[in-house]
């Protein structure tokens, strides 16, 4: 592998595992709130964020990392705002009754607006078909992206090149039919700093990812079957 092309496969890791990050904070975001210093979101959990965005070069949504940020501090200082937050994820996503902002794609793309319609079906599929499960705490494209890093560890254009056509056609059939709507009800349902920063970062970021999906694809044309081309 000549310097440039492991330069290529360095940057290449670099980026996968902040997008992974990103996507693993959006997951996260979504469960229950956690109290100070609970769940991962401490400094260091802020660091990887900020990292995250300066790497990705995700510079038109600096302002929703900030507000992010700001709100996720404030969780790990206040417990009292740990139990207000969780009373309002609750009446967001939860229930009982009509959930304010349901976060499930079927609710949105399918005619009846059931949560496991055949949108969610087809993401299941797919993710079955790329060899993935899905963990509890995890929703949407971290293992997709992690496996991506592993491929640019080992050189290896054509999985790289597979793994990215399989994320983004997940974005353009999945997140990108749907988090627009998302992030609009969950904007117009709450005024909790935590959920509008993340209804902002739910539809800004998959947009851009797959937007960089597609250089990063245009940059593997050239490399053959490794990025040492041999």
């Amino acid at each position: 592998m000549d310097t440039l092309q492991a330069e290529l496969a360095a940057i290449g890791t670099e980026r996968a595992r902040a997008r992974a990050e990103v996507y693993r904070t959006l997951a996260l975001g979504f469960r229950p709130p956690a109290g100070p210093r609970e769940g991962g979101r401490d400094s260091c959990f802020s660091n990887r964020l900020r990292r995250s965005l300066i790497v990705l070069a995700l510079f038109p949504l600096r302002d929703v990392f900030a507000q992010l940020e700001t709100a996720l501090q404030r969780l790990c200082s206040d417990p009292d705002l740990a139990e207000a937050w969780s009373l309002e994820h609750t009446r967001l996503f939860v229930g009982p009754g009509r959930m304010a902002a349901p976060p499930y794609e079927s609710v949105y793309t399918y005619p009846d607006g059931r949560v496991m319609g055949e949108a969610a079906v087809d993401a299941l599929g797919r993710y079955r078909e790329a060899g993935l499960s899905l963990a509890p705490e995890v929703h949407e494209l971290p293992d997709h992206v992690a496996e991506e890093a592993a491929a640019w560890t080992r050189g290896d254009a054509p999985e790289v090149e597979g793994l990215l056509s399989l994320q983004a056609s997940f974005l353009a059939d999945h997140l990108l039919s749907w988090t627009p709507r998302f992030s609009a009800r969950l904007s117009s349902a709450t005024e909790c700093e935590l959920y509008l920063a993340l209804a902002r970062l739910v539809e800004g970021f998959p947009r851009l990812d797959h937007e960089q999906i597609a250089v990063l694809r245009a940059t593997l044309a050239p490399a053959g079957k490794t990025f040492g081309g041999s």
